[in-house]
């Protein structure tokens, strides 16, 4: 026969032992969070320090060599590229780019958050997908033409010699 005093006694040593419970695990925690606040603050510095803007120099374009009538001798180039301004474009080259290259393009802002996910998904599971959208595409060859230009050739990252932090670094720019 249970009695109240006993009931109450043995309410009490379960809710005494809960609580101890309570404190050892919440203790086990404490270090996994002062861990994981550390790494989140220390992200967030180390983003901060990321240059937030991009300095765009313009390309490389043949160098020509004229005659004193003024024609063209010869011509000179590492890249045989011309210039041209974005309204001179036809608009099925820019919408057939956008469709090959972004299909979001229009919707997500520079950088897609689904893109990167599932190129992380794909990462995980032994594959390899890109990310990076027209606008990070357009970052990456700036920086590249820029270290190009700078005679830096040995710092150029392709493909998979990019770091996480290089992705970083093109998603703030």
């Amino acid at each position: 026969m249970l009695n109240t005093a006993t009931a109450a006694g043995r309410l009490l040593v379960f809710l005494l032992v809960a609580v101890i419970c309570g404190v050892l695990a919440a203790g086990l925690l404490v270090p996994a969070a002062a861990v994981a606040g550390t790494a989140a603050n220390a992200s967030i510095n180390a983003f901060n320090q990321i240059p937030g803007q991009l300095t765009i120099g313009t390309p490389a374009q043949a160098t020509k060599v004229l005659a004193s009538d003024g024609s063209v001798i010869a011509s000179f180039f590492a890249e045989d590229r011309t210039q041209v301004p974005l309204d001179e474009m036809s608009t099925f080259i820019k919408d057939g780019i956008v469709s090959i290259e972004d299909a979001r393009f229009y919707e997500h802002g520079g950088v897609d958050p689904a893109g990167i996910l599932r190129a992380l998904a794909a990462t995980a599971a032994g594959g390899r997908q890109g990310a990076s959208t027209i606008t990070q595409q357009y970052v990456n060859n700036v920086l590249i033409e820029s270290q190009v230009a700078s005679g830096n050739t040995d710092q150029v990252k392709l493909g998979s010699a990019k770091t996480v932090a290089d992705k970083i670094r093109e998603i703030k720019l």
